[in-house]
């Protein structure tokens, strides 16, 4: 009875164990990563469903070790114990691969939901500030007024100035997310930040000409 029941448990922990080893595909959007997060406990979760019969098996494999005597019955006790040291060996390997793997969806999670905020932050403020460039008035006629629009310009370039040193955080955090993932998210990553560099491009554009006028 103990063989037939644990036989079975060893090919379900062996199995479990083999597919936590293969090194996960983590995508760099943040509900993907949440899913992954999500797939991951189950393995946990069956964990705990298989607890019962596991403490069940590991008694009953004890109490059998302990009852055995004589040459035979060691050579039975021994098998017994192998048994037994591979269920737990899988056991506690299935238990620290799932950890291991949480603590890196937990990292990557966190990387990429600075990058899409921080981007999509400053992608909305690039824009609206190009929309203020673009709005300015025209250039007056008396000399004055003229002055004050070029100063009223050149203020809002110190302003998006400051924005260059948040873009440049943004790129490194993007490239950290590509490497945190792999390069099968690259593509995705790269064209937000083609994105906000083309927007950046733009705006300095929009007030170089506004100011040249």
């Amino acid at each position: 009875e103990f063989h037939d029941k644990i036989e079975p448990m060893l090919e379900t922990l062996e199995n479990l164990s083999s597919r936590l080893r293969m090194p996960p595909l983590i995508p760099a959007e943040v509900d993907k990563i949440r899913e992954c997060i999500s797939d991951n406990k189950s393995a946990t979760v069956e964990l705990e469903k298989l607890q019962p019969s596991f403490e069940a098996l590991k008694r009953r494999g004890e109490e059998l070790i302990g009852r055995s005597q004589g040459a035979d019955k060691d050579l039975a006790a021994k098998e017994i114990q192998d048994k037994l040291d591979q269920m737990v060996f899988f056991w506690e390997d299935i238990k620290a691969r799932a950890e291991e793997r949480e603590i890196k969806f937990l990292d990557v999670l966190e990387l990429a939901e600075k990058f899409w905020y921080d981007m999509a932050a400053l992608l909305t403020t690039i824009r609206d500030t190009q929309d203020i460039v673009h709005d300015l008035e025209s250039p007056g006629i008396d000399p004055s007024i003229i002055k004050q629009q070029v100063e009223a310009a050149e203020t809002i370039k110190e302003e998006t100035d400051g924005l260059h040193e948040e873009l440049e955080f943004i790129r490194i955090l993007g490239a950290d997310l590509i490497f945190a993932c792999g390069e099968t998210e690259k593509p995705e990553v790269k064209k937000s930040i083609d994105e906000l560099n083309n927007a950046w491009e733009s705006l300095n554009k929009t007030w170089k000409e506004r100011l040249e006028k």
